[in-house]
């Protein structure tokens, strides 16, 4: 997967740059023409990304996020050759190929673009060579990419070793340090964010929060667009003591829910301690909950920890659930606690999933959740001080039922106004144009410089 080393990205620009740049990149019109030309057709677009059922939680969101544009956008959907095939409600809804069979589609009827949903893992891998072939929109869900450079690079499809590729990234005491053995290769992806080769060659970024803003402007001059992260609640508000019933949570226990993947950035043993050292009379009626696709190894050592910490037979480990039951989830416990450390500098899906649905939310104060309005959730300073602050947390919340209810409201209102499928659309609609036209300007030097 080779990728050109002679780029010379800017730093942070200040705000009177980015000001000039958004000017500079011209909108072109829904019939992918420009202005004036032509009957308005949608534009083309190739949504290069996981589908369902594939596990992990991009694949969920790019399906939802299609389903906002598609009212503007003819979408083809690109995956992965090895992927099991997309879900019947994908398959129906958008023509669905895989990246082996792209070059032929693209010159029967052309794409108007490819759109790259990217993240920090082995699901992207395969997207890697086209990215690269083809130039277009990339979607950062991760704003750090070690882990899929680490897996591209364990499948032979990376064009550098650890060492040069943290140099690339601008990391050479960190690169050195790999090379005298004082730093094993497998924590670099913890220790920097290895997302240059990615982001250098996009026509266009797509980013969800001001944190992943500044990250991608330091690697890439293409225009970075902060869209929200799109979050929609249940059309009619959810019952909490229903869903409870519904999904047979005791109505006497105080629940703290995880929900999404089980991983070790998600600190469910944070959790489970913290719970631990609740007050007795809090402690005695809690209920411990992960749902979410969760590894053996990880269920095993949270049972553990659960009996360690005097909540045997209240850690409930319930594993995956269909995306349907998300915001019952939510609402129906008392706490929806998402953690995160180290961040890879994602917006978690799950937690804006959970806001929109009304839930009360407790997140660490780091990356993307340090954004979120203080009034909308609590915070606990993680890593050091998580446990200690979110047993505070959770004891405010199982005695404060006044400030669930506002936690709920604020959360709802803030995913109603911030988060919506309008904003959302209008966000990507603009990334997408912006992405076109820089893809424009490239062929026309090109052409340029081929007549010269």
């Amino acid at each position: 997967w080779g990728m050109t080393l002679d780029q010379n990205p800017s730093p942070d620009p200040s705000p009177k740059r980015r000001g000039e740049e958004e000017k500079s990149f011209r909108p072109l019109s829904a019939s992918g023409r420009g202005l004036g030309h032509g009957v308005l057709r949608k534009p083309r677009i190739a949504w290069v990304s996981p589908a369902p059922p594939s596990e992990t939680g991009i694949a969920d969101y790019a399906a939802e996020v299609a389903t906002v544009l598609s009212d503007r956008f003819d979408i083809e959907w690109v995956t992965d050759p090895r992927a099991p095939a997309p879900v019947a409600a994908v398959a129906a809804k958008y023509r669905c190929l895989t990246s082996a069979g792209y070059d032929a589609r693209h010159a029967a009827r052309p794409f108007d673009l490819p759109v790259y949903h990217v993240g920090n893992n082995v699901f992207h891998v395969y997207a890697l060579e086209l990215m690269q072939r083809h130039p277009g929109l990339v979607v950062v869900h991760d704003a750090h990419l070690g882990g899929l450079f680490r897996t591209a690079a364990d499948a032979g499809v990376w064009p550098t070793d650890v060492p040069a590729e943290l140099e690339h990234n601008g990391e050479p005491l960190l690169a050195d340090w790999v090379r005298r053995g004082l730093v094993h290769p497998h924590a670099v992806p913890t220790l920097s964010p290895l997302n240059r080769r990615v982001l250098e060659q996009a026509a266009a970024v797509v980013v969800h929060s001001g944190y992943g803003w500044q990250l991608a402007r330091k690697v890439t001059d293409a225009p970075v667009s902060l869209v929200p992260l799109f979050a929609e609640g249940p059309a009619t508000p959810l019952d909490p003591a229903a869903e409870r019933r519904r999904l047979g949570l005791p109505a006497d226990r105080f629940v703290v829910a995880s929900l999404g993947f089980v991983g070790p950035p998600k600190r469910l043993e944070v959790m489970v301690r913290a719970a631990g050292r609740l007050p007795a009379a809090v402690k005695d009626r809690t209920l411990v909950l992960s749902v979410g696709p969760c590894p053996e190894v990880f269920r095993t050592q949270l049972l553990t920890l659960a009996e360690e910490v005097g909540l045997a037979g209240r850690v409930e480990i319930r594993g995956k659930a269909p995306l349907s039951d998300f915001a019952a989830y939510s609402v129906g416990a008392d706490a929806c606690v998402q953690l995160r450390f180290p961040s890879n500098g994602e917006t978690s899906a799950a937690l804006y999933r959970a806001l929109a649905a009304g839930a009360a939310c407790v997140v660490s104060d780091t990356g993307s959740m340090a954004e979120l309005p203080n009034d909308v959730v609590l915070k606990v300073r993680s890593p050091a001080r998580d446990a200690d602050d979110l047993a505070a947390a959770l004891t405010r919340l199982a005695t404060e039922p006044d400030l669930r209810g506002r936690l709920s409201a604020a959360a709802a209102r803030f995913a109603t106004a911030t988060c919506n499928r309008e904003a959302v659309a209008a966000g990507y609609a603009a990334a997408i144009s912006n992405a076109r036209a820089v893809l424009a300007d490239r062929t026309s030097v090109a052409a340029s410089q081929s007549a010269a």
